[in-house]
């Protein structure tokens, strides 16, 4: 199954991110997981468009403590500062399972007991 047929991304809106105090562009992505269709955005600084700012999720209904994780701050707190393309401008942002610390700038780290939400996060980015 195609990258395409997991998750969709659409431009809403341009904003001043006030966490941050940069321009931002939120992309909300939708894809599945486990048990439903997670939806959120994820947020790319304006001035490179290539660079992660921060990702959210708003509704899912992931199982607590393991897919449910998507909702964790910590979880969560690896995605700003990764890279979206390469210098080439390919697409490279991965969530890998069972990575830990050796990952680049264009990798974040999946969720222990979750590897079906894992690859739903994956795919949906």
């Amino acid at each position: 199954m195609s990258k395409d047929s997991f998750g969709k991304i659409l431009i809403v809106a341009v904003s001043l991110c006030v966490v941050c105090a940069v321009v931002v562009s939120s992309l909300a992505v939708h894809g599945m997981g486990l048990w439903s269709t997670m939806y959120g955005y994820i947020c790319v600084k304006n001035d490179d468009q290539r660079t992660v700012k921060g990702l959210v999720y708003y509704q899912h209904g992931e199982t607590a403590g393991l897919g449910g994780e998507v909702d964790n701050p910590i979880w969560r707190g690896q995605f700003p500062g990764k890279k979206l393309f390469d210098a080439q401008g390919s697409y490279k942002l991965q969530v890998l399972k069972g990575a830990g610390n050796k990952l680049h700038e264009h990798q974040a780290d999946g969720m222990s007991g979750a590897t079906i939400t894992t690859r739903g996060v994956d795919n949906m980015l």
